[in-house]
């Protein structure tokens, strides 16, 4: 009768132990992963460069580290598209009245992207401004961090997704580069965890509820990470499956097409502009760096079949793309269990498994994904609902509450007990659209 309690102690020591592995461990990590991105942000611009210039670690490791312009490269096309836009010149040309960008690939992203982040930039020197935006994407990586640490279960799960989040050399090479995939990925991601609500349960509550403040958030996220990129409009679908999300999808289609007013109506040339540059040109970058599935099918018919694939090309690209994003939203709309977080995963897993440019900074984003899909397990479902230890009667420890984001934490009341009167008005009232207050069901 007593081993139980003399076990007890000895439990609580374990836990305390592996607590505090845990907490040196992960201090490690993030010790590892600051004097990285330091090292990536000491490098002198290309301009700046000579023969005994300073190369991050990562340099060897990247294509686009060695073969392209330079550091800040893709973030000075914003730059560059905010002089533009300044001085009144087309964003998508190459000239400027006076230099003072140091070198950019062609801006290929929204006018609207010029009038905010490119006019913002250019309030600063150009190193400054791309410092700057180095620190606000690790200060969005941190903030995706905190909320997977604090709302997901204390698994290794969760460890290895924070892990690899932190140690990511994809990561390091978008900033390196100055992109925006991960951004506009974590963005999202973060959106879809905001989106749950905040108020606990309980018997005269009914469901959890959501206050205005964190749904407001995961609504500007969503809407900025469309406007600066287009393709988390994808993960629509997934969106329309529950109503909680509705106001978040209706707020960036609303931010998207007033965008897109303002920016083409009186400029039908730089319309057509943005249309080559990002849909009508699916010969552009097949070449190295990209790693993207559909360039592995554009090498081989390359090899087989070379005056096929010359003709034909852009036709088997389209198809593959509409049979890929197509095949996937049916698959989302269709599914009987519907996670969001498995169904926006998908669907923009689908956008890169069937994009013609795919390069190796966007494995930074698909890395997000990965962590989304780690966390919406089924197992990692039962870890949070405290299914997978024993329970008192067979002497062990007893369950963990679930968190807040586990379905098992707000069961669906019966119909018989409703009818009965066991619970309040309030809840009944609720009753028959309860998924849309539960967090992850």
């Amino acid at each position: 009768m007593g081993r139980p309690e003399a076990a007890a102690p000895r439990e609580a020591a374990a836990r305390a132990t592996a607590r505090g592995r845990r907490w040196w461990l992960g201090l490690l990590v993030a010790t590892v992963h600051l004097a990285l991105v330091v090292d990536v942000a000491r490098q002198p611009l290309a301009t700046e460069a000579g023969p005994d210039t300073h190369r991050a670690l990562i340099w060897p490791l990247h294509n686009d580290t060695i073969h392209r312009i330079g550091p800040g490269a893709d973030f000075f096309a914003v730059y560059h598209a905010g002089q533009a836009l300044e001085a009144g010149l087309d964003p998508y040309q190459q000239a400027e009245l006076v230099r003072r960008t140091p070198y950019w690939f062609p801006f290929r992203y929204l006018p609207t992207v010029g009038h905010t982040l490119g006019r913002a930039a250019i309030a600063f020197a150009p190193r400054t401004a791309y410092l700057l935006w180095l620190a606000l994407t690790e200060l969005l990586l941190w903030g995706l961090v905190v909320v997977i640490a604090r709302r997901a279960a204390r698994t290794w799960r969760r460890d290895v997704a924070l892990g690899a989040l932190l140690l990511s050399s994809p990561y390091l090479l978008e900033l390196h580069m100055g992109q925006f995939t991960f951004v506009t990925v974590a963005a999202v991601a973060l959106a879809l965890l905001l989106e749950g609500p905040t108020r606990p349960a309980s018997p005269t509550n009914g469901p959890p509820r959501q206050r205005w403040s964190p749904r407001l958030g995961a609504a500007l996220a969503y809407a900025g990470a469309v406007l600066l990129k287009l393709f988390p409009v994808v993960a629509a679908p997934a969106l329309l499956r529950q109503r909680r999300y509705w106001p978040m999808l209706t707020l960036a289609l609303a931010a998207l097409g007033i965008a897109l007013l303002h920016d083409f109506a009186g400029h039908p040339q730089q319309a057509r502009t943005f249309w080559e540059l990002n849909f009508s040109q699916p010969v552009g970058g097949m070449d190295g760096g990209n790693v993207g599935l559909v360039y592995a099918g554009y090498l081989a018919l390359q090899r087989l079949w070379p005056e096929w694939q010359a003709t034909h090309w852009s036709t088997v690209l389209g198809l593959w793309r509409l049979l890929v994003l197509g095949a996937s939203a049916l698959v989302v709309l269709l599914a009987r269990k519907h996670d969001v977080r498995v169904g926006v995963a998908l669907l923009l897993l689908a956008h890169f498994v069937s994009y013609a440019h795919v390069w190796e900074h966007h494995v930074s984003g698909i890395l997000v994904l990965g962590v989304l899909l780690l966390l919406a397990s089924p197992r990692a479902d039962a870890a949070s609902a405290g299914t997978s230890g024993p329970g008192p009667r067979g002497g062990g420890a007893p369950s963990p509450s679930p968190p807040r984001w586990s379905c098992s934490r707000y069961p669906r009341p019966s119909p018989t007990s409703t009818r009965s009167g066991t619970h309040s008005s309030s809840t009944r009232r609720r009753a028959g659209r309860w998924p849309r207050a539960t967090p992850w069901c």
